[in-house]
C-alpha cells in the first residue's frame, strides 16, 4: 500500500516530490474546501477561492492534527490546497474527486462513507466552523474552509 501510493505521488505530482513520512497506514488525499450547508442541501462551492496562506494552513493543519490525534489519524500537506490524511486504521471513505463538482448539491456522496467517517466528518465540520482561522477569515468577509474532501 505504501509503495503503492509514492509511486501515485510521484506520477502525478512529480514537480512537488513531497518529503511524507511513508510509514505503514492508510492513506487518502484531503482537499479543504467551502461547502454550504441547509435543511435541505448541501452544496459544493469549491477550494481555489478560497484563497488561504501558508501561516493559516499551518496553524490550522497543526490544530486539526492535535484533533485527530486521539483517532490515530495525521495530516500532510504538501501545498496549499493539497494535503494527505494518514490513519491507522483502514479509511472507509472516497468522496471522488472535488475537482467537477462545484455547484452541486452533494448530500447523497456523504452516504459513501462508513459510519464512522460520517460522524468524524460532522465532529470536523464543526471544529473547522469555531477554529479563529475560520473565524478571523469571516471577520474579513473571507470564505471559510468548512471541511475536508477526502478522495483518491
Amino acid at each position: 500500500m505504501v509503495k503503492v501510493f509514492k509511486k501515485l505521488i510521484e506520477k502525478f505530482i512529480p514537480h512537488k516530490r513531497p518529503n511524507l513520512p511513508f510509514k505503514e497506514g492508510y492513506w487518502i488525499r484531503v482537499t479543504p474546501v467551502e461547502l454550504h450547508l441547509d435543511h435541505k442541501t448541501a452544496y459544493f462551492i469549491g477550494t481555489q477561492h478560497l484563497k488561504f496562506t501558508q501561516p493559516e494552513v499551518d496553524e490550522l493543519v497543526k490544530s486539526l492534527n492535535d484533533y485527530l490525534k486521539p483517532e490515530d489519524m495525521q495530516l500532510h500537506v504538501v501545498d496549499l490546497y493539497d494535503w494527505y490524511l494518514q490513519s491507522k486504521k483502514p479509511l472507509h471513505v472516497n468522496l471522488g474527486s472535488p475537482h467537477k463538482l462545484s455547484g452541486q448539491d452533494i448530500r447523497a456522496l456523504f452516504a459513501l462513507g462508513s459510519i464512522e467517517w460520517q460522524k468524524l466528518f460532522t465532529e470536523l465540520q464543526m471544529f473547522l466552523y469555531h477554529h479563529p482561522i475560520n473565524q478571523k477569515r469571516v471577520s474579513e468577509g473571507k470564505p471559510q474552509i468548512t471541511a475536508l474532501w477526502l478522495w483518491k
